[in-house]
Order: C-alpha cells, then structure tokens, then sequence
C-alpha cells in the first residue's frame, strides 16, 4: 500500500493535475468467485482488491498478460474480469511479445458482454465470457494478454497489490494516450483473469506461432 501510494504521489508531483492519476479506495473484496468452468484459471489478483479504478482517472484500455502453464496444449476457453459499467465490452484477447513489455496488438475481440451486475461498484460478480469460438491454442510458455476497453461511464476495475504473493504477474493500461506499467511501476494486479481447457479445439485454431508471424515481418 505505502509503495502505491509513494508512486502516485510521485506521479502528481511531476505531472500536470490533468495527468495525475487516481483510483478509488474499496475495502470489500469479490463475493461467490468467478463462476469460471475453465480447467485452469490464470490470475494475478488473489481475489483481494483493495479498490478500483475508472476511466479516465486510472485507465482507458487494460491488458494483463500471462503465460501458458505446463500440461498443454491448453485453448483459451474463457475470459474473466472483475469489472463494472453500463456498456457492453469486448472479452479482448492480445499478442504480446514479453511479459514486462506493453502488448502488441489485438488478435481477438468478437465476443462483446455486459459487465455482470452493471450498475455501480462494487460488481455482483466476475464476468466470465466463453471465448472458446477464438480457436486460441497455447503451449507451455506461450504469451498472451487478456484485455478490454473502458468508455468512462461508470466503468471500474478492481485493483489488488502486485506483491502479496509470489508472482504478482504483469499488468498494463492505456492512460492519458500512452501505455502504463501498473504491476512495476504503481504495484498493482488488475481484476482480469484467463480460463483455459486441456486439449485444443475442433475448430479451426489460431497457433502462437502464426500470432507471432502477425507482426515480426
């Protein structure tokens, strides 16, 4: 909490009021869990939130990326967020090239939903999206983020400590127009989460190796 803190205050010190970044205390945490039928879900957040963030204050878009356990191949099978708003999103699913680098591009976003419970915060839930339809298969080791859009009315995203366990994962945002480093740089995990079912699809699949062709022309 003191490093959260001591990074923000930092940051509206030596930025404009305009860019000074804010987020919402909360002192409740999730209810009921994630309702995820996945056989694996990838999460950094430990289901503890200590508030929440909203655009623009704290974020317009967010991406938390992970890497694909042991046991594959493994489909993405679902997507998972502990958010709010009054609009449907997009259940992104995101290239990335390094976990601790920003991701690359978008290679996923057909399944729209509307945040479970989409009044204020807190959600009377986790929104859980089947995205088995994107016919996304991973190995052991292979990236990949999950992420979505926030429009700023009366959007929100629950935000945990990056270090309260060991491995605080890797969270990044688009905030004032430029990629935010949230896990290193604000010690923060935020609330999205990725399901994933053993064995691939019998749909046509989309490998990691044909992402990475996307953009290393």
């Amino acid at each position: 909490m003191k490093k959260l803190l001591t990074s923000l205050a930092i940051l509206a010190l030596v930025a404009s009021p305009a860019l000074a970044r804010e987020y919402t205390p909360w002192a409740g945490v999730p209810t009921g869990g994630s309702d995820a039928e996945a056989d694996v879900v990838l999460e950094y957040d430990g289901d503890a939130y200590f508030g929440y963030g909203t655009s623009p204050n704290w974020t317009d878009l967010t991406v938390v990326n992970f890497a694909a356990p042991a046991g594959g191949p493994w489909t993405l099978c679902e997507w998972i967020g502990y958010v709010t708003g009054p609009n449907p999103k997009d259940a992104q699913v995101w290239a990335v090239g390094n976990l601790s680098s920003p991701p690359v591009l978008v290679i996923a976003d057909t399944e729209s939903f509307l945040p479970f419970g989409p009044g204020p915060w807190p959600p009377g839930g986790y929104s859980v999206v089947d995205i088995t339809s994107y016919g996304l298969v991973y190995d052991a080791g292979d990236l990949f983020g999950i992420g979505t859009w926030f429009d700023g009315q009366g959007d929100g995203i629950g935000l945990a400590y990056a270090y309260d366990d060991a491995n605080p994962g890797h969270s990044w945002a688009i905030y004032a127009g430029f990629w935010t480093d949230d896990t290193y740089g604000y010690g923060v995990d935020d609330g999205l989460r990725a399901g994933l079912c053993g064995g691939p699809t019998a749909t046509e699949q989309t490998t990691w190796g044909g992402v990475k062709a996307l953009y290393n022309k």
